[in-house]
């Protein structure tokens, strides 16, 4: 069994109830979804509640008594807007036989699949409740349930359901399940079990190598590289307090590995946890209800407990306490967390809401509370009310899950704001499960629908391309002082520049290699053919230079404001400038790069060594920055000298030497800074190609789809 290595975040640490002045929400309408759902006890954990599916439709599961029947069964309905629900059951009648179905869970895959767990009796296991699962292929109807325990002597309770999607586009997605089962003690201790849609379901098996003494409440998700994280509280021994334990670990058959504590230090009880993953879809947060020694429990003046927060790997790294209650009736009850996506148009922020009394009287009604941080945190916002309803609002769920990945896109979280599900009190007419617009909420788009892939025997894994590692000198391909959105289809040589032009140019086997190589200011139409060593400059030259295991490097390396052809020979750490100069510099798995330090003066010739994270520019400086699997992104990102700059593929994340940090973009987007703005600017706008759907994103500027999976970008 291999244990997860840590991963470090660039995150500040606050502790205790220290806020940031965040301003408030601008809240809109709550919908009702269905009537009469079922009480707490009997409906509502803090797994999740609501999904969307890559057509759009919203789904929400629930437990309420259907017309005609007398025990709790598992409902779901659907929504295209938020607005009008259409709801209908998957259990009850012959399903379970009339026995109470409650505690749903919902996760939808990148297929479109739905995928629902929930616990309950049957007349083969009247006794106790065992964990039970149903699917929706996407078109398609509901699929027999099926049992993932099966026994008349233990309970089984408190499913929660994630879906991994990191596996080969043929390849069906791994589906895990966590819930807490009885054990001959007394005492309950959390299980797990896995399976593709493809495969049936694992053994049982405990999550953790040495369980406690009790655990409770389990919470998952799935990171990005596709390994499940799960959290929960219970007791390490009879005689101790309730604290928060967590997991990360690569499964390796049986239990998965030795627990950590995120709590424990001050002896103070901790419960109800629940998890979720930062934007870089690999940091876990975790909030939960629980004490501590600036508010221990049992002193006068009888302090409640309240909200924490924890993040980082492990989450123990980083803490602060989100409320501050004095009365024990404003005891705060389950919370949920939430984040926005990592294409945020109002930024990366991280959410966390929670219910509670709304004075010191319980006769008074319930209402939902929430606050929230940008991303990395740097201070959460004082608490902020939902608005409050005369009738109670509790027990909220938020909408989040970091997969499934669905054309490039992470499709079941919002761009901003947390919709969210919860439970309104009342009369028959407005008691039930609703569900929260919140803030100018808005989705990832989803391209126009492609059909997903049919996993067949004969598929061959789809890698998306590697992002070139040679940095495109000039792409304006008008003169206007921009950059131009354009691709390269090598299947048929298309050169496709948006709202400009389209003409073929090239073979498969070519690699484009567009710059200004007569000085003019405008990108002309390139490419070099390896296995010749020909380079053809359309409308300008065609010559031979070059061998076939160079890496062509055309950059303005004479200072005359031309792009020069240049190759970079890995065998021998050869750089040869046409019509100039050779010299050795680098060697076999170094990425060639030109740097540049103003216009008008010559670039220097530079390699990347993503093996130890060096840089070295050629008679001018060498220093460390990076690490393997990073892509080397030199660029002017505030003035006319070359700033050191790396996209990390597995988070998306932007990283500049002595400058700053950011999110935008994920795994397989081709990173392409260029200077997007308005003519003249010297500044260049981060920016993606995401070749599994055609999108375009600069920062701050646009979003658009042109072109196809398989194009390369010429865009620099």
């Amino acid at each position: 069994m291999k244990i997860k290595h840590l991963r470090f975040s660039i995150i500040l640490t606050l502790l205790g109830s220290v806020f940031i002045n965040h301003p408030a929400r601008t809240q809109e309408g709550d919908y009702r979804i269905t009537a009469n759902v079922g009480v707490p006890l009997q409906g509502f954990n803090n797994s999740r509640k609501v999904a969307r599916t890559r057509d759009g439709k919203l789904w929400a599961v629930y437990s309420k008594v259907p017309a005609g029947e007398t025990k709790h069964q598992i409902g779901i309905a659907r929504s295209t807007d938020g607005i009008n629900w259409i709801g209908s059951f998957i259990s009850g009648g012959g399903i379970s036989e009339g026995y109470t179905q409650e505690n749903p869970s919902i996760a939808v895959d990148r297929r479109g699949n739905l995928h629902v767990v929930w616990t309950g009796r049957t007349s083969t296991y009247p006794d106790v409740p065992n964990i039970r699962y149903r699917t929706k292929p996407a078109g398609l109807a509901w699929q027999t349930p099926e049992f993932i325990t099966t026994g008349n002597t233990y309970e089984n309770k408190r499913p929660a359901i994630a879906v991994g999607s990191k596996n080969a586009p043929s390849v069906p997605d791994d589906i895990w399940v966590v819930w807490q089962k009885e054990t001959a003690s007394g005492e309950p201790l959390i299980y797990y079990s896995t399976r593709t849609v493809t495969t049936s379901w694992s053994t049982p098996a405990t999550v953790c190598s040495y369980p406690g003494y009790s655990e409770y409440s389990p919470s998952i998700a799935v990171d990005d590289d596709n390994d499940p994280i799960v959290c929960w509280y219970g007791k390490l021994y009879e005689a101790a307090k309730d604290q928060i334990r967590y997991i990360s670990t690569i499964p390796s058959g049986g239990a998965m590995g030795v627990t950590s504590n995120i709590t424990g230090l001050s002896g103070q009880r901790h419960y109800d946890p629940c998890l979720a993953l930062m934007p870089d879809g690999m940091t876990p947060i975790i909030t939960w209800v629980g004490w501590d020694d600036e508010m221990p429990e049992g002193l006068a003046p009888n302090y409640p407990p309240n909200i924490h927060v924890a993040w980082g790997d492990p989450p123990s790294s980083n803490h602060a306490r989100l409320s501050t209650y004095y009365w024990l009736a404003n005891t705060p009850y389950q919370p949920t967390v939430s984040t926005t996506a990592p294409e945020a148009s109002s930024g990366l922020e991280l959410h966390v809401a929670w219910h509670s009394y709304t004075s010191t009287l319980e006769d008074q009604p319930y209402v939902i509370s929430y606050s929230y941080t940008t991303y990395p945190p740097t201070g959460w916002s004082q608490p902020y009310h939902k608005h409050l309803s005369s009738l109670g609002d509790s027990y909220p769920i938020t909408i989040w899950a970091n997969w499934p990945e669905i054309g490039g896109k992470k499709n079941n979280r919002p761009k901003d704001g947390f919709p969210m599900v919860f439970i309104r009190k009342g009369t028959p007419t407005s008691h039930g499960l609703y569900y929260w617009l919140h803030w100018s909420w808005e989705w990832e788009d989803v391209p126009p629908a492609t059909p997903p892939p049919v996993p067949t025997p004969q598929n061959t894994p789809i890698t998306p391309p590697t992002p070139r590692p040679n940095r495109v000198y000039n792409g304006d391909y008008n003169g206007d002082g921009t950059s131009d959105l354009a691709v390269f289809r090598p299947t048929s040589g298309l050169w496709a520049i948006r709202q400009l032009t389209r003409i073929y140019f090239g073979s498969l086997t070519d690699e484009p290699v567009s710059g200004d190589y007569d000085g003019d200011r405008t990108a002309e139409i390139a490419i070099f053919r390896a296995s010749s060593g020909l380079w053809a400059i359309r409308s300008l030259t065609r010559f031979y230079f070059g061998a076939a295991e160079d890496i062509p490097v055309p950059a303005d390396y004479e200072g005359d404001n031309a792009a020069e052809a240049t190759i970079f020979r890995p065998s021998t750490g050869l750089w040869a400038i046409r019509g100039s100069t050779r010299v050795y510099f680098g060697a076999f798995g170094d990425t060639p790069l030109p740097w540049n330090i103003g216009p008008g003066t010559p670039g220097y010739q530079t390699i990347f060594r993503p093996s130890t994270g060096l840089w070295a520019v050629r008679s001018r400086t060498r220093f460390y920055f990076g690490r393997e699997g990073d892509l080397p992104l030199p660029g002017m990102y505030g003035d006319w000298i070359d700033t050191a700059a790396v996209f990390r593929q597995t988070s998306g994340s932007w990283v500049m030497r002595n400058h700053t940090s950011f999110y935008f973009g994920a795994s397989g987007d081709y990173p392409l800074p260029a200077q997007y703005g308005s003519s003249g600017v010297s500044i260049e706008d981060p920016a993606i190609f995401r070749p599994s759907s055609g999108l375009w994103a600069v920062e701050n500027i646009t979003r658009v789809y042109f072109g196809e999976s398989g194009d390369i970008p010429v865009t620099r």
